[in-house]
């Protein structure tokens, strides 16, 4: 806390001194496209009118003109076979850059060159929406014209306004309805690698938004975009070169209502915990034996040698399974630094801009876990999660720009962890318990991508090369994971709680857990597009290639109390902080066991090799063809021994796929267009969904294993859509889509055994279709007035409808014929009412979201399937700017903050019905409320 407060003293004093340095004049910053195709377009030229002073767009169609007095002015824009366009009113301020991005026609032979006059409030043009509507792919996105007018303060934030997509736990992407296995992310064209090692997890919250150019999600497939994904891809951009030179520093709190100021328990505490690293407390002690060592010691006990060479082994162990309680919980905070320079050299410019963001979040969940079978309830457990969640960033892009070039150097680092303590208490029916039960485990992610790249234009005939290379490693530690349980008979209250332990290892009565993991990914790509001319029609060809080396060490390592050889302790219902105390290690007490097996570690690689053509054909002046293929080669190895035998087990195999891919689009007029697509694309299982290894989920009360069975999953994709631009800053739009998996992996439960084993399987086929309705409305378009406040004001929203099915023909033991794709909702709602004065520098954001019930884990005919019950998320934000720099923002996020509920049903309907229906997880959450300060100098 205390380097809290010296970052908001040093906060006060960069606004303070903000004050002593002002500039005189100001600049004129923006981007010119083709209205009609949305291209950027280089080689235009843009004056102030009555002088020379002006400047020519670059080969991204940007154009930066410096050193202008404060006034009113016009400007001129003209190129070669475009009108030329005067713009009036564009005014420029001190110390401010006016940004405006602007559309130009190509002249007609008919009426030759013809200039075009307009006033900038009629003419300023949504870049995003005409690169949209022109775009070669269905898609969905969020410019950066929309992003300076909200209060978003990272790229989470921002994904929330994008039609169709949902983010869950500020991480998971959900795609029309469908999970993260469909979806994808991609930051400046390279994959933004996963922040956990299982599932496609990205830390949106560490991109600031004004760093963003622009956010898009691609609905359909094209050759040269990745084949895997089925819901979306999300397209990060971020600025290479700022307008100008910035500094912006970020303060904000927020208060939950489940946990701010109310009572917390967690574990120890580290002295480097606020930035999310271990400081070596809860790592195995120095000279630990390995788990081959270990086995010796425990397998050739002889005399009473043997045994004290085992306490010692035990001995140097922190006792550390202790709970401390604070009284009243602090709020959450976080901060964040940006900052962007500029050199303008002769003929090019060289920019960077840097980022540091910290957040630190507690957060207390209250959970009741249940489980059933054919005689009713088999457990009933009520718990108390505490966790404090560290998130902290840093990126740094450096790029160098002329006219027909650039290079970018671009480095990110994410260090994401949890500290979490568990407190559990409970009945279990089946063995006549009442249990008190307790984990501790302190999780850290550290991922690091590096990344260089170039653009050029190469010669008159303006081919466009583009190249990447990269390197990413993800470094996964959870370094002591400590579980104790206590019990006694459920139906004698008087009796003392024990820690049942024996002379056989059992870690999930007393036990201790380490793993490391370490994920390295190699990328490199490159593409060649070259435009040409069939008749009076511009077309392109593009080809490229994509290479990705991945691989993973994992080593787990399980260690359990047990009574010392001989021996039975009378220690057993000593409480948390005394029962592994020193003086309880002993010849006469407790020791510490291997209970590691060869599942516990394995390696796992893959290599992808693509190559792809793409070909955007105009075969008339409506009528548009975008088609191409893209083949992979792909190869995965995974090394690991099989479960319950000493047994090697090799996995090496190479798939090849051909993933073809066409998009129709038929212009019907200047406002509106009709898409169809058709497109191959795949879903690969995770190395951890192969790998054998078996790890009791304590939250979850599962035990969860890999399957190396596992295929690929192809998805037959098809869409069509009509979509109508009414203005420049307004769409509507309605879709069908249909489509077909091969071979779908799902998450599935198994009726037997204590605790309960989770898996996953892939099943013949199934299959989806549905319809989906997109709109962003501008009141003051709508209605044309000139309202100020109907002009600020927008609804934007995405509903749709998705009917799935699964082929369980072959599945044995299938809970029903028909049943949905496990993860499919069935339906989606997003919208909202978004608010922004220019005039009066204000805004609020009114968001609804909602999705419906979907299977969580696939069950079977014995024990029925875990679905997710819809819940309905309102979030609120306001801000408002003073002074042009300090920004200031409340929100409240999830202001029902409804439960969280998994259930069986209890009857042939698959919508919750509380009286019917069986919780198995419910799930208390809380209202968050935050404040947030910006300042931008």
């Amino acid at each position: 806390m205390k380097m809290y407060y010296k970052t908001i003293v040093t906060f006060i004093f960069l606004v303070v001194s903000q004050f002593v340095f002002a500039q005189s004049t100001g600049k004129i910053s923006g981007k010119i496209i083709d209205k009609k195709t949305g291209e950027e377009l280089p080689g235009v030229t843009v004056v102030l009118e009555g002088t020379t002073t002006g400047a020519a767009t670059d080969f991204e169609g940007k154009f930066l003109i410096k050193n202008i007095k404060p006034g009113i002015y016009s400007i001129i824009i003209s190129c070669i076979n475009y009108n030329k366009k005067i713009i009036k009113g564009v005014e420029v301020k001190a110390n401010e850059v006016s940004i405006i991005d602007l559309t130009i026609e190509e002249s007609t032979k008919e009426l030759g060159e013809a200039i075009i006059t307009a006033d900038l409030k009629k003419e300023s043009a949504n870049t995003l929406l005409i690169q949209q509507k022109n775009a070669i792919t269905i898609s969905d996105g969020v410019s950066i014209e929309s992003i300076r007018k909200t209060p978003d303060r990272n790229t989470s934030d921002v994904l929330r306004r994008v039609s169709g997509a949902t983010i869950q736990d500020n991480k998971y992407a959900i795609i029309r309805g469908l999970p993260d296995r469909y979806n994808a992310a991609f930051i400046n064209g390279s994959p933004l690698p996963s922040s956990e090692p299982d599932r496609k997890a990205f830390a949106f919250d560490i991109f600031p938004a004004n760093l963003l150019d622009n956010l898009v999600i691609v609905k359909t497939a094209t050759s040269d975009l990745s084949g895997e994904f089925a819901g979306g891809l999300i397209l990060i951009k971020t600025k290479d070169i700022p307008e100008q030179n910035f500094y912006s520093v970020s303060l904000g709190s927020s208060l939950n209502t489940l946990t701010t100021f109310k009572e917390f328990t967690r574990n120890i505490k580290g002295s480097t915990d606020f930035i999310g690293i271990d400081d070596g407390i809860r790592k195995l002690p120095v000279g630990f034996p390995d788990n081959k060592t270990l086995n010796d010691y425990q397998n050739n006990i002889q005399n009473m040698d043997d045994v004290k060479r085992l306490v010692n082994v035990a001995k140097p162990f922190h006792n550390n399974f202790q709970l401390n309680t604070i009284g009243s919980m602090r709020p959450a905070y976080s901060f964040q630094f940006s900052m962007g320079h500029i050199k303008k050299l002769k003929d090019s410019e060289l920019g960077s801009i840097f980022s540091l963001s910290l957040q630190n979040t507690p957060t207390t969940q209250l959970v009741k876990r249940s489980d059933y079978d054919n005689n009713g309830k088999v457990y009933e457990f009520n718990d108390q999660q505490y966790t404090i969640n560290t998130l902290n960033g840093f990126l740094w892009n450096v790029s160098y720009k002329n006219k027909n070039n650039k290079f970018s150097i671009k480095n990110l680092l994410n260090v994401n962890t949890n500290d979490q303590t568990v407190v559990r208490n409970g009945s279990d029916f089946i063995n006549g318990f009442a249990y008190k039960s307790y984990a501790m485990w302190y999780t850290q992610n550290i991922l690091n991508s590096h990344q260089v790249g170039g653009e050029h234009l190469l010669s008159a005939a303006k081919i466009k090369l583009n190249w990447s290379v990269g390197l990413s490693r993800l470094n996964r530690v959870v370094p002591d994971f400590r579980r104790i349980r206590y019990q006694r008979d459920l139906n004698d209250d008087q009796a003392a709680f024990q820690v049942p332990l024996t002379s056989t290892t059992q870690p999930e009565i007393a036990g201790r857990f380490f793993s490391t993991q370490n994920d390295k990914i190699y990328n490199a790509g490159i593409d060649l597009s070259r435009p040409f001319n069939i008749s009076k029609f511009k077309n392109e060809i593009k080809i490229g290639g994509y290479a990705q080396v991945r691989s993973r060490d994992f080593n787990a390592r399980q260690l359990g109390y047990t009574n010392a050889p001989g021996q039975t302790p009378d220690y057993k219902s000593l409480p948390l902080d005394q029962i592994f105390s020193g003086n309880r290690i002993d010849t006469n007490g407790y020791v510490l066991k291997e209970a590691t097996t060869p599942t516990d570690a394995y390696t796992a690689s893959s290599n992808l090799f693509a190559t792809y053509i793409r070909i955007d054909s105009k075969v008339t002046s409506r009528l548009r063809f975008i088609w191409g293929a893209r083949l992979e080669s792909y190869n995965q190895k995974l090394s690991t021994y099989r479960t319950g035998i000493n047994e090697k087990f090799e996995l090496d195999t190479t798939v090849v796929d051909i993933l073809p891919s066409l998009n129709l689009i038929y212009s019907i007029n200047e406002k509106s267009n009709l898409r169809a697509s058709y497109s191959q694309t795949l879903s690969r299982p995770e190395f951890r969904e192969l790998a054998s290894f078996q790890f009791f989920d304590f939250n979850d009360l599962l035990l969860v294993e890999g399957n190396s069975q596992l295929k690929r999953t192809k998805i037959f994709n098809y869409d069509l859509r009509y979509e109508f631009y009414p203005t420049p800053a307004q769409v509507i739009s309605a879709s069908v889509f249909y489509k077909k998996f091969d071979n779908p992996i799902e998450k599935i439960l198994f009726s037997g055994g204590s605790p309960r084993l989770m898996s996953y399987q892939n099943v013949a086929s199934a299959w989806s279709y549905g319809i989906e309705f997109d709109y962003k409305l501008n009141f003051g378009q709508l209605f044309n007035t000139d309202n100020l406040f109907l002009g600020g004001l927008n609804f934007i929203g995405n509903a749709a409808y998705i009917k799935s099915e699964v082929d369980v023909k072959k599945v044995i033991a299938t809970e029903s014929k028909v049943r949905p794709l496990q993860g499919q909702s069935p339906y989606i709602i997003n919208g909202g009412l978004q608010y922004s004065s220019l005039k009066y520098e204000y805004g609020f954001s009114l968001m609804f979201n909602r999705i419906g019930e979907r299977i969580a884990n696939v069950g079977n005919s014995e024990y029925s399937s875990y679905w997710e019950k819809p819940r309905s998320v309102i979030d609120l934000q306001i801000n408002k700017t003073l002074y042009k720099k300090l920004d200031i923002r409340f929100a409240i996020r999830d202001l029902l903050a409804q439960n969280i509920i998994f259930y069986q049903n209890g009857d042939d309907k698959t919508f919750y019905t509380a009286a019917k229906d069986k919780d198995i997880w419910n799930f208390k959450v809380g209202s968050t409320y935050s404040v947030n300060l910006s300042y931008k100098f």
